[in-house]
């Protein structure tokens, strides 16, 4: 699969995300938010990936 950071893609359950992006990850801030926005009914959900060193701003550095 190619993956290309800063590209959004819209996300419609967690089979999606899980394909896309590899699913949740106890260390990613961002895929426990978007397990539970899909847990609690949540369908649909716009994702990019980013790098770790990614800044802009109202960026924080060091979340995923």
């Amino acid at each position: 699969m190619h993956r290309l950071n800063n590209q959004l893609v819209q996300i419609s359950n967690l089979v999606n995300f899980e394909r896309r992006f590899g699913g949740l990850h106890a260390d990613s801030k961002v895929s426990c938010a978007i397990f539970c926005f899909f847990l609690e009914g949540g369908v649909q959900a716009c994702v990019a990936r980013t790098s770790a060193s990614a800044t802009s701003p109202g960026c924080n550095k060091g979340w995923r």
